[in-house]
């Protein structure tokens, strides 16, 4: 005998990860995703479940099949993820967003039909969700296929955000669609040490280098309700790991800001998500986007960039006939103070530009305004072939 260990403990999550997005720290402000309603179109959900009583407001089937009841789990995991109670283990097992209402569209069966995904899309804006999880996906391709067109359709018609599953190729250039979407709040997993799982998909973009996934949770080995009805194990829980376990973290995440913010629209919350993200510096951008969700963060964090993240697209060297790429970025601060931590040096005092107007002051930003400022990238005479920009850093 070489070595000798002490006999330690592991633990399951679900009660690790919450803690590890930090969901307490927002239950401790108040805020529990109360009165939003998300929408979880997958395998059905088991609303029996006691963790999820009084939970699911509305259930429909979308696959012919003859209910919606959940034979295979998928979709009653993601759903206690994001709104259980934990009431079957004293709280132990309680989702990120225990307030939230969930709105149960059964579009898999034993495959998810892309006709099915569509329709339990758009009854899930109908239903009056603010959040749709999308825990399935199919390899993407450079044309915008139906669901991606669907995501930027139905953001725009029901102001939803859809937190969607990157996939678990683990490759690069793997990111699936609908995720793939613009409009779509993508989502890599990592461990519980906030590492990237060796499964979770990579970027950038398939069809442009486009910066995907956006951000990341906890996705390995995640404990949550089991459906009565599902073929895997026994028990009232079950483990599964992937990143569509991840997402629905990000899902109650989102949910959580949007009962805090119920004025503030999908790319808001995307925005502020992403802003408030806890990135690992040991992970490029395009295998993370803007890192781990922190909701505990996201609920004090008054400054937000929109867009997220800018890309810059690739092109190649030689530049010389490179034309400047602009892009807009809207910066807004909605707390009462500048942002600025004690422990930071003073901010340097802004620079004020003469107003072309004469007789008057100077312009300045004043707080609770907004400001536009561009990023610009021009190629010509350098050899940069890529610049992509994750905004803002965290405040």
């Amino acid at each position: 005998m070489s070595r000798i260990w002490l006999d330690g403990l592991r633990k399951p999550v679900l009660e690790g990860s919450v803690k590890q997005i930090g969901a307490p720290v927002a239950w401790e402000r108040g805020y529990t995703g109360a009165g939003v309603k998300v929408a979880v179109p997958d395998t059905g959900v088991d609303a029996t479940h006691p963790d999820l009583a009084g939970r699911v407001s509305a259930q429909a089937d979308f696959t012919g099949s003859s209910d919606a009841t959940d034979r295979n789990g998928h979709g009653t995991h993601i759903a206690s993820t994001i709104a259980g109670s934990g009431a079957v283990s004293g709280g132990r097992y309680t989702g990120v967003a225990p307030a939230a209402g969930i709105l149960a569209g059964k579009v898999c069966a034993t495959s998810c039909e892309e006709s099915a995904v569509l329709a339990g899309m758009e009854w899930a804006g109908e239903q009056g969700a603010k959040v749709v999880n999308l825990s399935l996906g199919g390899n993407d391709t450079p044309e915008i296929d139906p669901l991606e067109s669907a995501v930027a359709t139905l953001t725009r018609r029901y102001d939803m955000l859809f937190v969607v599953a990157a996939g678990n190729s683990g490759n690069e250039r793997s990111v699936e669609s609908p995720a793939s979407a613009d409009e779509a709040l993508a989502v890599g997993a990592v461990t519980r040490s906030d590492e990237l799982a060796d499964f979770s998909s990579r970027g950038p973009r398939a069809a442009d280098s486009a910066i995907q996934p956006e951000i990341t949770a906890p996705g390995v080995g995640i404990v949550s309700a089991r459906a009565r009805d599902a073929p895997v194990e026994e028990g009232s829980h079950v483990a599964m790991s992937g990143t569509s376990m991840s997402t629905p973290h990000v899902a109650g995440a989102a949910a959580i800001l949007a009962g805090q913010h119920p004025d503030w629209s999908a790319g808001t919350l995307k925005a502020a998500l992403m802003g408030s993200a806890s990135p690992n510096p040991a992970v490029g951008v395009f295998d993370q986007g803007a890192g781990r969700v922190d909701v505990g963060r996201a609920t004090a964090q008054a400054v937000t960039a929109e867009p997220g993240g800018v890309g810059f697209g690739v092109q190649q060297w030689p530049h010389d006939d490179d034309k400047p790429l602009l892009r807009q970025i809207t910066y807004r601060n909605r707390g009462a103070a500048p942002p600025h931590h004690p422990a930071d040096p003073p901010p340097p005092r802004p620079r004020r530009e003469p107003d072309p107007r004469p007789g008057r002051p100077p312009r300045q930003a004043h707080l609770g305004h907004r400001a536009r400022p561009v990023g610009r990238a021009d190629r010509r005479g350098g050899h940069l072939q890529r610049r992509d920009v994750l905004l803002p850093r965290r405040l």
